[in-house]
């Protein structure tokens, strides 16, 4: 499974996939995800010149996405189980994603996507600082969190935060809203005057966001997202705020 790494984003600039991986010669296309032990959230594979996939000799299920020559989704086949196979007429690509991340984000059929390299999209490890009170937060997050390939710092306080993102040293803060929204988005606006390049997600009690990510403060790069809501949510709402936060930074 070696090639390009690519982001595939959606029309309105949301991640779908941060880590694509790009398969264009028929052993590549052909092997897949065969001998793969999972597919993490986030990551995915891109089969080139191809309408057609199969599952055999995979271990999990996947979410696959079918593209016509504009990048347009003809078709969306979720949950595809392992020794399965999935074919649409008129289609010129297949996108395989982690399964649920299609429940997750939400995509339909007649949505445009679009492929990005270079800094706007994710070629390697995002670097979060999280910032909570909360020990078992923590615990939870920055486990799932480096599980599935970010790089995890505790932010202990206002003052050591803004050092790490004076000094270049992260690319998206969690902060921990449950104490008081309004001091987080306190925290947030200023991160924003001092690196508009660094995204940030507040997390919330659960207020009725029901896991999905919305975005707080007026602004692109900072996104809401439950607190012990899906942790999907939480993956999804960091490579949105980070890719947000690097697109306009090179505007």
């Amino acid at each position: 499974m070696v090639g390009e790494v690519l982001t595939v984003l959606r029309a309105d600039g949301d991640v779908l996939c941060r880590d694509c991986r790009v398969a264009t010669s028929f052993s590549t296309r052909f092997r897949g995800l065969m001998g793969q032990s999972k597919l993490p959230p986030g990551k995915g594979v891109l089969l080139s010149r191809t309408n057609f996939i199969h599952t055999h000799f995979m271990r999990f299920r996947i979410d696959v996405v079918f593209l016509d020559d504009e990048m347009a989704v003809v078709k969306i086949a979720e949950g595809l189980k392992p020794w399965r196979m999935a074919k649409c007429r008129g289609a010129s690509a297949v996108i395989e994603l982690a399964d649920g991340a299609i429940r997750y984000t939400g995509l339909r059929v007649g949505e445009r996507l679009a492929l990005a390299s270079g800094e706007v999209g994710v070629s390697g490890e995002i670097r979060v600082v999280l910032s909570t009170n909360d020990s078992r937060f923590y615990r939870v997050s920055s486990f799932l969190l480096s599980r599935g390939g970010f790089v995890v710092t505790r932010g202990r306080d206002q003052d050591a935060i803004k050092d790490l993102v004076q000094k270049g040293a992260v690319d998206v803060v969690i902060l921990d809203a449950s104490d008081s929204l309004t001091t987080a988005a306190r925290t947030a606006r200023s991160l924003e005057a001092i690196a508009p390049d660094v995204g940030v997600v507040l997390a919330v009690e659960n207020d009725g966001t029901n896991g999905k990510s919305s975005h707080a403060n007026g602004s692109v790069r900072v996104e809401r997202v439950a607190k012990w809501g899906s942790f999907d949510s939480v993956i999804a709402a960091v490579e949105r705020s980070y890719t947000a936060a690097r697109a306009g930074g090179l505007t």
